[in-house]
């Protein structure tokens, strides 16, 4: 289990707001800035890289001025930034427990960066787990984890289509996570999936999510209408990639 602090592992501790505050939309003061108080995803895949979901489908890659290794494992970590906006600039600082570590660097990434990078982090760093807890069951391979950061449950499954980059996927608004679409990146052409009405999902892993893990697969289960011999279903076609791509309005 995930040992979670607010924010995702990263809070931000900004100036008092001002008393008559209303809720205009807040204008980022250079293009790459992040705001810290839309934070809802923190990842660390090495000591000097942060990788941070935020807000409407944005992500950004911090990067710190020297190592700061064990964000994630801290008990206490803050984004400290005027205003909340982590632009780069001076000032700006990663507090985790008594490390306090300069921001060096902020840019924006696409989506299926942020997941590449988290499932490194997540391989990296593990998964933080309580004192004092028995686990009896089988052990899965280390590193293949998942998240709805940048994987998908099958069961949330709402709706699908094909296209030439691949497979996205509409899940649930039950759906953890905050992602209303997914990208599903296959290797080599599978157009059966285009012509199929319904597709299964497969993890090898035995997560429950597709992440793009090695053995992810969809198949085509069910021939389309008026095609009595199709040679659809049974032929699985891999996954290579799974990422956010859009959010639940």
């Amino acid at each position: 289990m995930r040992k979670t602090l607010p924010l995702a592992l990263l809070a931000c501790c900004v100036l008092p707001m001002q008393a008559g505050f209303s809720e205009t939309p807040r204008v980022p003061p250079a293009p790459q800035c992040l705001d810290a108080r839309q934070i809802t995803d923190t990842r660390q895949p090495d000591a000097n890289t942060l990788v941070i979901a935020s807000g409407a489908d944005q992500f950004h890659r911090l990067t710190l001025a020297d190592a700061c290794p064990g964000v994630e494992a801290a008990r206490h970590s803050q984004l400290l930034a005027r205003d909340g906006w982590v632009c780069g600039g001076p000032d700006e600082y990663v507090q985790a427990d008594q490390q306090r570590c300069p921001v060096a660097a902020v840019a924006p990434i696409d989506g299926k960066t942020f997941a590449a990078l988290a499932r490194e982090a997540e391989r990296v760093n593990g998964v933080a787990t309580l004192d004092a807890v028995k686990v009896t069951g089988p052990q899965r391979g280390q590193g293949f984890r998942g998240s709805p950061s940048y994987c998908f449950a099958p069961r949330y499954l709402r709706s699908w289509s094909s296209d030439p980059g691949g497979l996205l996927v509409e899940v649930s608004r039950r759906h953890p996570g905050g992602h209303g679409w997914y990208r599903v990146e296959l290797a080599g052409s599978c157009p059966e999936l285009a012509r199929s009405p319904e597709v299964d999902f497969r993890s090898r892993m035995d997560l429950g999510m597709i992440c793009g893990n090695p053995g992810d697969e969809v198949v085509a289960t069910a021939r389309p209408e008026g095609f009595a011999d199709s040679g659809l279903g049974g032929h699985p076609c891999t996954v290579t990639a799974v990422y956010p791509a859009g959010r639940i309005n």
